[in-house]
């Protein structure tokens, strides 16, 4: 019976130690997977207003080909939901592990966003930046760091029209910046000549801003950063060509109430529009036919044309429009970090690029204009890729308040409540009213 006993005090204290150990988890955000059982996958979440809810099982299903282990749950919304939803989210400590961004909202959430310098070193290589293209992805930092891996660049501004009903109207379809103001003012009522979203303050913004960087390349953002003054020659002469545009008739008073989707999208599916002033972002809706199934223009023959501006220049205005980003707060930045890898040069990213039809930054991802559909589309798709050498600036100052205030006192200006020299004093206003870091 001592034996017994003395055998069971030394085989106790054993077991005990090893239940304690068998009772320890992970540390916090170590990548061991889903809790259930050692074989689960790690679950990642991701949001986006893109890629199309379409593309994202394929998406996914690519992505998982590589990466069995790791579980992508996906959301994707609207423009402004998604903005509303992040903002709330993140302010709490929450959000997604990656989610999509937009360089006109960085500089709002850029404390939410993982320096990625780092990430991509262990994740990817250390060769990792030569699978992108140098320029694009330089052009991704921001004083000295990478928190937003950039996917896709896409510029503005660009006219859609269709050649179909623009002949029915009897005329052909406008070259030059008169040809534009011409056939805007001599349409008759058929049709809105040339479809503008001035609903919206930011599309005010950035047609304003193509303008200004149209004078003075760069000096929109020169202005966000204090180096100069939003009430510079520059921008009192941006105001001049504007208003010309809107006294030419390219821009209409009844543009204000217009929003560019779904408003003037609608418009323009149902031939109540003959062009359409917006971004690259329209070229597989309409040139590729991706949403024109069972419209009034679904067998017209669309183009696309670099819009001249009034300043007798071809320019264009852009940015990394579409960019992931990995939550500071994720407990799987590795698992995070291959995600976003796949989003930017991977399968995935090859399918979400092509149903977009937008710029690769990815070195080895080159735009895939099989889809597009009629031979007008066909002859007049490269202005998209061609025009990159034309830009003259990002279109947001980088600042939300100072695009949404610029966007206000642009529509007031042009309906005759307010001068150009109040306007711009608003303008720099609300940016010394914002914070400094």
């Amino acid at each position: 019976m001592n034996r017994c006993k003395q055998l069971f005090g030394r085989i106790l204290p054993l077991v005990l130690v090893l239940a304690l150990l068998a009772g320890c988890g992970s540390p916090q955000g170590e990548e061991t997977g889903a809790a259930g059982g050692a074989g689960d996958p790690t679950t990642i979440t991701f949001w986006g207003w893109i890629p199309f809810n379409s593309e994202m099982e394929k998406i996914v299903q690519a992505f998982n080909q590589k990466h069995p282990d790791i579980k992508v749950d996906y959301q994707i919304m609207d423009w402004n939901n998604y903005w509303n939803k992040l903002t709330l989210d993140l302010n709490t400590g929450a959000g997604p592990d990656v989610f999509a961004m937009n360089y006109g909202y960085y500089a709002k959430f850029k404390d939410n966003m993982t320096e990625l310098t780092p990430l991509a070193d262990t994740v990817i290589g250390a060769d990792w930046k030569t699978k992108y293209k140098q320029d694009l992805l330089e052009g991704a930092y921001r004083d000295g760091e990478l928190r937003m891996m950039p996917a896709a660049f896409g510029g503005q501004w660009y006219i859609y029209y269709n050649k179909t009903l623009m002949q029915e109207m009897g005329f052909n379809v406008p070259k030059t910046y008169e040809e534009w103001s011409s056939f805007s003012k001599l349409a008759g009522s058929t049709a809105i000549p040339i479809l503008f979203g001035g609903k919206e303050s930011l599309n005010n913004a950035y047609l304003y801003h193509w303008l200004v960087n149209s004078i003075q390349p760069g000096i929109v953002q020169d202005a966000a950063k204090g180096k100069t003054k939003f009430t510079d020659e520059p921008f009192v002469k941006a105001f001049a060509a504007l208003q010309k545009m809107y006294a030419d008739g390219l821009i209409k008073e009844s543009s204000f109430g217009i929003a560019a989707n779904p408003d003037a999208d609608n418009l323009f599916k149902n031939r109540k529009g003959a062009a359409f002033l917006s971004g690259f972002w329209l070229t597989g809706p309409l040139l590729a036919g991706q949403q024109l199934a069972g419209t009034a223009i679904e067998k017209d023959e669309l183009g696309v044309a670099l819009m001249p501006n009034p300043l007798g220049k071809e320019t264009i205005v852009g940015e990394i429009d579409h960019g992931w980003v990995i939550n500071e707060n994720s407990e799987h930045k590795e698992a995070a970090m291959k995600f976003v890898s796949e989003l930017t040069t991977g399968e995935s990213a090859k399918i979400w690029l092509s149903a977009l039809f937008a710029q690769p930054v990815a070195a080895d991802i080159a735009m895939d204009y099989g889809a597009i559909k009629t031979e007008e589309a066909k002859n007049t798709v490269g202005v998209i890729e061609d025009s990159v050498k034309n830009l003259v600036g990002p279109r947001s100052s980088g600042i939300p308040e100072i695009d949404n205030k610029t966007g206000d006192v642009i529509m007031a200006v042009l309906l005759g409540s307010m001068t150009v020299d109040e306007a711009l004093k608003q303008i720099q206003a609300a940016y010394d009213k914002l914070p400094k870091s």
